[in-house]
């Protein structure tokens, strides 16, 4: 009997990682944990370059929807002249990565809007300060989203309201209903297609 406690002894000493654990294994099976494991609200970031959230405002005086990767851009949850915080709309990269491209901002004073798009031409310059078509003035880019489809991201939809001269954007199709261009959803919102697509966690 006292054998057998040396031998369990023994072999517990020898299951024992470097930190003191003990990890049992068994032949083909998963090797130890290592690093500290993320809280169960928080999701593991993913590996590679640094993607940083796309926070979503809205301004029911002015009718605008205004995203911003810099949080600190209207003094947190409760905003600067009159915007609500309304979350997340996904993540964007920091900087540019193969195969990425720019989502550029924009502001048009006249009717208040705040307009993003990947494709330049829309509004024929991308110069911050610099103003193009339809009276919208460069606000420079607000992060790197991939213009297809990969593994881990979503749509960023976009929507127009003409009479209130609104963009909206979101990754909830249920929001407006519908993501068929052309076609008018909810509050007379009309699709405008995908803006490119961004990813579901950081």
């Amino acid at each position: 009997m006292k054998e057998i406690l040396v031998l369990v002894c023994l072999l517990s000493l020898a299951l024992r990682d470097a930190d003191g654990s003990c990890w049992h294994r068994t032949p083909g099976g998963p090797a130890p944990p290592t690093g500290t494991p993320p809280t169960p609200t928080t999701p593991a970031p993913s590996r590679g370059p640094k993607k940083i959230p796309l926070y979503r405002y809205w301004n029911p005086h002015w009718v605008d929807h205004l995203y911003t990767t810099n949080f600190g851009e209207l003094a947190g949850r409760k905003g600067q002249h009159g915007f609500r915080y309304e979350g997340i709309q996904g993540y964007l990269y920091k900087k540019r990565v193969r195969g990425s491209v720019p989502l550029y901002r924009y502001w048009r004073p006249r009717g208040r809007d705040h307009f993003y798009t990947t494709n330049p031409n829309e509004i024929g310059t991308t110069v911050p300060g610099r103003t193009g078509k339809y009276g919208y003035t460069s606000e420079g880019h607000v992060g790197f989203c991939m213009p297809r489809k990969v593994p881990g991201t979503v749509p960023l939809y976009r929507y127009w309201k003409a009479h209130r001269a609104d963009h909206f954007y979101t990754i909830n199709i249920r929001e407006i209903g519908t993501a068929t261009p052309g076609r008018v959803g909810k509050y007379g919102y009309k699709s405008e297609g995908i803006t490119c697509f961004v990813f579901t966690r950081p």
